[in-house]
């Protein structure tokens, strides 16, 4: 057990700086001023998904106004954005409003315990550190940032060519896609985003699909009305104004479609 006076102590600790772990931080200062806590991210950069995935054409798969805070507006063009700028966008988040100095990076939390007694949470941190908290907000998603899942497909260690899971795409990878034959198995987000870039280079490439997934072809630049008033970000509270405004719109209109594919699904298949 690690000695009492060596641990540290904060009221809060939030595990994981990715999206919901920025936004913990922002909501902790702006909601309950004077609260100690600390982000314990165990890779080297904040990001989580964003600085995870490294394979070509990763993009968001939902809009930006709705997938960006609401109180950070999202200002560039594209609505649908390319990994890099949200990574970017979320460094800026944390600069620009201080929860970067509360963010400790390479901090592997192994072991949690919990004593009813004290009403404390007890971390045990790359091995060895404990970390103790009154509050613990997990925010590192639901990937095993280890080794993503993989099926099992009998006869895979016989196949003599290049197995290669999106999760751990190097740059590599992408040079070896150059005048090869590609198969892609799977047809949801990540295929969607990776199969278009790698048909350039490949020599020939096969999705496989257990089930179709129906895609929508929309614009990848803003919104009209948004970019219409643009001019607004020099007027914080205004540019905040307008930004809510096509944030509402975009959640009530997803909303509205979801709800449609759902009540009628023939008819909107029809309309895709």
């Amino acid at each position: 057990m690690a000695d009492e006076h060596s641990v540290e102590r904060f009221e809060v600790v939030i595990v994981g700086c990715g999206i919901s772990g920025i936004d913990a931080a922002y909501q902790l200062q702006k909601r309950c001023p004077g609260t100690s806590f600390c982000i314990l991210e165990r890779r080297s950069s904040l990001g989580g998904t964003w600085d995870l995935f490294q394979f070509p054409g990763i993009r968001s798969d939902s809009d930006m106004y709705t997938l960006a805070f609401p109180w950070k507006p999202w200002q560039h063009d594209d609505e649908i954005a390319d990994g890099y700028l949200i990574k970017q966008y979320l460094q800026d988040a944390v600069t620009e409003h201080g929860i970067d100095k509360k963010i400790r990076y390479n901090q592997d939390v192994s072991r949690v315990s919990y004593d009813s007694e004290k009403s404390t949470w007890t971390l045990t941190v790359n091995g060895k550190k404990s970390i103790c908290c009154q509050f613990l907000l997990l925010c590192c998603g639901y990937y095993d940032y280890q080794e993503g899942y993989t099926p099992s497909f009998p006869g895979i260690d016989q196949f003599q060519g290049r197995v290669v899971h999106p999760q751990a795409w190097t740059p590599q990878d992408t040079n070896a896609c150059n005048g090869s034959r590609v198969v892609v198995i799977g047809s949801g987000a990540t295929a969607v985003t990776l199969v278009p870039h790698v048909a350039k280079e490949a020599s020939s490439l096969i999705m496989l699909q257990r089930t179709p997934t129906f895609v929508v072809n929309l614009p990848k630049s803003g919104h009209w009305f948004y970019g219409s008033f643009k001019w607004t970000y020099k007027i914080p509270i205004l540019g905040l104004l307008v930004y809510t405004l096509v944030r509402w719109w975009k959640i009530i209109l997803s909303a509205v479609q979801i709800a449609f594919c759902r009540q009628c699904p023939k008819l909107a298949k029809k309309s895709m």
